[in-house]
C-alpha cells in the first residue's frame, strides 16, 4: 500500500506538472502534510494538539504567499495533484507504521521495486530516448530520490507522523534559496512574508514536540 501511494504521488504530480502551472502543482503536492493530520486524527493514535494544526494552516498559508497561485487552480489537473497530496499523506503514514518493525532499507526496497514494476509496464508505450543531459538530470533525481526516501524513513522512525511532515513545508524555502543562487531569482516582499510564515509554523510546531 505505501509503495503504491508513493507511486501513486509521483504519478499524479508529473500529470499535473503537465497540464497546469508550475506553482499550482508545487501547492497543490504539498497539501499532503494537512491529509496527513487529518488521516491520522482518525486512524491512529496519534492526536495533534489544537496549535499543531493551527502551525500547520500558517504553513499551508505561507506556501500560498510563496507560490501566489492563479485562478486557474480548480480544474481535472489540480484534482489529479491534490490527489498526490492524499498519496504522499497515505505513504508517509505507511512508512510510519512499516518502520515500526521493518529495517528502512527493507521499506526502501519494496517501494522501489513497486515502484520500478508500474513504470516499466507504462514506459514500453510512452518511451522517449533521452539524450546525455537529460540522462544526467534523470540520475540527479534517482540519486536525491532515494536520498529522500532513506531520510524520511529515518526521521518517521523517531518522531510522530505530522512532525517529518510539517517539516516538508521547508522544501519551499530551500527552493528560493537555490533559485537565487543558481537562476538569479530574487523572491518579492510577499514571498518572504511566506517563507517566515512556513519558519514559524515549524518552530511552532518543535516547540510542542
Amino acid at each position: 500500500m505505501r509503495a503504491i501511494a508513493s507511486t501513486g504521488a509521483m504519478y499524479s504530480l508529473y500529470y499535473a506538472l503537465r497540464y497546469i502551472p508550475l506553482v499550482n502543482a508545487n501547492l497543490l503536492s504539498l497539501t499532503y502534510p494537512l491529509f496527513a493530520l487529518v488521516l491520522i486524527a482518525i486512524f491512529f493514535k496519534e492526536k495533534p494538539r489544537l496549535f499543531s494544526w493551527l502551525a500547520m494552516m500558517v504553513g499551508f498559508m505561507g506556501i500560498i504567499f510563496v507560490l501566489k497561485p492563479t485562478l486557474t487552480l480548480f480544474n481535472l489537473a489540480s484534482g489529479v495533484g491534490l490527489f498526490s497530496g492524499l498519496c504522499a499523506a497515505v505513504s508517509i503514514l505507511g512508512i510510519r507504521e512499516l518502520s515500526q518493525h521493518e529495517h528502512p532499507y527493507t521499506i526502501l526496497f519494496y517501494y522501489t521495486s513497486i515502484a520500478l514494476l508500474i513504470s516499466s509496464a507504462l514506459v514500453v508505450f510512452y518511451w522517449q530516448t533521452p539524450d546525455n543531459l537529460t540522462l544526467l538530470a534523470l540520475l540527479g533525481v534517482g540519486v536525491f530520490g532515494v536520498l529522500y526516501q532513506e531520510l524520511l524513513t529515518r526521521a518517521l522512525i523517531y518522531a510522530p507522523a505530522y512532525i517529518p511532515s510539517s517539516f516538508m513545508y521547508l522544501s519551499v524555502v530551500f527552493s528560493g534559496i537555490f533559485g537565487m543562487l543558481i537562476w538569479r531569482y530574487i523572491p518579492d516582499g510577499w514571498s518572504w512574508f511566506g517563507i517566515g510564515l512556513v519558519c514559524l509554523s515549524n518552530i511552532i510546531i518543535i516547540i510542542l514536540k
